[in-house]
């Protein structure tokens, strides 16, 4: 399955399947009270809030998360996402000048790749070899949690 993430006109990122949006994000960014990041899906329902600490160190907690769709345990351990259905990590494939590609592991299985495309904004390409809805939602809810804060000037 194909996926294409697009950055926001103001900060966050937008998740595009089958060129119609599955899920994005948006980004608070109060002074010194840490980043907060609000995941939304297709209808624009919160589907979860995740405030980001740290300055050198990123540090996750869940504000808020729908049971309904994201059910069961969903929390945050050395730069992992500890699910009820596994621990996905995101691990540098390879990195080059203008394309860097990422691969997303599920009990150190990957489930997916992304690409980095060189454009005005941030954009990438995901591949998923899974075609579990469950596996890519949490990917794509992990992912939105890391990835959403870095400005746009910044590569992945």
């Amino acid at each position: 399955m194909d996926f294409r993430v697009i950055q926001g006109n103001f900060g966050g990122l937008r998740i595009y399947r089958d060129s119609r949006l599955f899920i994005y994000s948006e980004v608070k960014d109060p002074w010194f009270s840490g980043t907060i990041i609000s995941i939304y899906n297709d209808r624009g329902f919160l589907i979860l809030e995740a405030k980001q600490r740290g300055f050198f160190c990123s540090k996750y907690s869940i504000l808020i998360k729908d049971d309904s769709i994201l059910n069961g345990v969903f929390e945050f351990k050395k730069k992992q996402l500890v699910t009820s259905i596994g621990d996905f990590r995101i691990k540098m494939a390879h990195l080059g000048l203008i394309h860097s590609r990422f691969n997303m592991l599920l009990n150190s299985l990957v489930i997916g790749s992304f690409k980095g495309k060189f454009s005005k904004r941030r954009e990438f390409d995901f591949r998923f070899s899974t075609s579990d809805d469950l596996k890519i939602l949490y990917s794509c809810v992990y992912f939105l949690i890391l990835k959403s804060k870095i400005k746009r000037t910044a590569e992945l």
